[in-house]
């Protein structure tokens, strides 16, 4: 007797490949800031900010709360062509420091600004009348 084989069928459920979970290093978020620089000018041997100038701080401590992280950099400067080497000193000493404490009554923090006072020594514009202060962003 003879019997024909019977094929058995044999249920193999495949198995799906386990998902691939890329891990995915978090990506050092650049913040792009935008450049501004500006310039404070004074009357010949004054440190007193005037008013016409005001609105400059005014945008400029909204720039500052615009980016929180931002540092800037007051630098003072008088002119060469009055005065002498120790009066354009101090004087472009006062005008930074008064620049920096109007930044700070509007609530700038004094960790946030960088003074310097160049007095005579560099005179960075051309036109003696424009060497006053001026007002960089530093970080």
């Amino acid at each position: 007797v003879y019997y024909e084989p019977v094929p058995v069928t044999v249920t193999v459920e495949e198995t799906k490949p386990a998902p691939i979970v890329e891990q995915v290093e978090p990506k050092e978020t650049v913040v792009a800031v935008e450049a501004m620089k500006q310039s404070v000018f004074f009357a010949l041997n004054s440190a007193v900010i005037q008013d016409d100038q005001l609105t400059k701080i005014d945008a400029l401590v909204a720039y500052l709360n615009k980016y929180p992280n931002t540092k800037v950099g007051v630098v003072g400067y008088a002119d060469k062509d009055t005065g002498n080497a120790k009066i354009n000193m101090k004087l472009s000493q006062v005008r930074a420091d008064n620049v920096a404490k109007a930044l700070q009554s509007k609530g700038i923090a004094a960790s946030r600004i960088l003074i310097d006072a160049k007095g005579d020594v560099v005179q960075p514009y051309a036109e003696p009348r424009e060497n006053r202060v001026t007002i960089c962003i530093t970080e």
